[in-house]
């Protein structure tokens, strides 16, 4: 199930925010999970970051401090649940300046304002490709990816060779990533 499509926060959310449409809303989690995708590089931390700022966001109200757009609200939530994550952590080499991840926003912004249709036409067809595998590479995909499961981990489990399991990961990707160009070209 997508952290997007539905969940007891988005239904609190939208109900506390509701001079906000569903649609908005729905566009700002994802929004929201992209920038902490961005600055984290770590789906999980992404996800449950996200949680917890329209977690904040619910508990602090319906409207952002006066003037604020709604979308830069929520990155400064989010951005500092991520620091506070990081401190927790102790992770010394991802604590970057405040500076730093201000310019890593204004880019992530500039970005996203330019590439939001590229973006979905990539992650649409990533969907159309990955139902194109066979049901065993989409599965070994899946669970590297959405399980989080490194090589070391899953080989032994399927009773494989971590590098014969790396060389078959390899083929899938690049499978994908042709099926992807070709799809892209189409449009």
């Amino acid at each position: 199930m997508s952290l997007f499509a539905s969940g007891d926060i988005n239904s609190m959310v939208m109900t506390s925010l509701s001079q906000h449409d569903p649609q908005t809303l729905a566009a700002q989690r994802e929004g929201v999970y992209r920038f902490l995708l961005f600055l984290s590089q770590n789906r999980e931390v992404a996800e449950e970051i996200t949680q917890e700022t329209f977690s904040v966001a619910l508990s602090k109200g319906t409207n952002p401090d006066s003037g604020q757009e709604l979308g830069a609200w929520l990155r400064t939530i989010a951005k500092n649940l991520l620091w506070n994550h990081w401190r927790k952590q102790s992770a010394p080499w991802l604590l970057f300046s405040s500076e730093v991840v201000e310019l890593a926003e204004s880019r992530f912004i500039q970005a996203g304002a330019e590439n939001k249709d590229r973006w979905e036409s990539r992650q649409n067809a990533l969907l159309s490709c990955m139902k194109k595998l066979s049901d065993a590479s989409r599965a070994l995909i899946l669970r590297r990816y959405q399980s989080g499961e490194s090589i070391g981990q899953m080989a032994p489990a399927m009773g494989i060779n971590p590098k014969a399991l790396g060389k078959r990961l390899d083929r899938i990707r690049q499978s994908l990533r042709d099926c992807i160009a070709s799809f892209l070209k189409e449009e």
